[in-house]
């Protein structure tokens, strides 16, 4: 029973986000859903975040993530500053005027999405989903790591 009910959490999280695609196409809004995941986080991180921070909120590879600070930076929505605190890493990355208003502009278009999604579900019960949800992804995401690192090792082994 355990596992048939992981199968479906897992395909209800796929139907959840398939329908947020749907939902952000209606806005006519030309930027990937995907790069504007990027600014929200950015947006709620003060001071900006590194390039593997984001990666870690967002579960995009290294790559992907690299490209899309590329585009958000040279389409002005993000600024790119040294990190102060480690100069040997990089950069950290924050929100440009741009990109704040841009933030701003697509938050007013979700308050629709928050309001139907809360319906006829009490705080309480998002309250424990939202925590269930973030502890799958986190477990989800281990178990990625751990099998990226046996692979990597595989493959400097041989």
């Amino acid at each position: 029973m355990e596992t048939e009910l992981l199968e479906k959490i897992s395909l209800l999280m796929m139907r959840k986000n398939q329908s947020i695609k749907r939902l952000y196409g209606t806005y006519n809004i030309e930027m990937k859903l995907s790069s504007a995941a990027c600014l929200f986080i950015l947006k709620n991180r003060e001071g900006g975040c590194s390039a593997k921070e984001l990666r870690d909120n967002v579960c995009y590879d290294k790559a992907f993530i690299s490209r899309t600070l590329s585009e958000l930076q040279s389409e002005g929505y993000i600024v790119r500053n040294p990190d102060d605190d480690d100069k040997q890493r990089g950069f950290r990355y924050m929100l440009s005027e741009k990109g704040v208003r841009f933030t701003e502009e697509l938050r007013s278009h979700y308050s629709d999405l928050r309001e139907a999604s809360e319906r006829n579900i009490s705080k309480e019960d998002l309250a424990i989903f939202f925590r269930v949800s973030q502890q799958l992804i986190e477990n989800i995401g281990n178990l990625a790591e751990e099998r990226e690192k046996k692979k990597e090792e595989t493959s400097t082994d041989a």
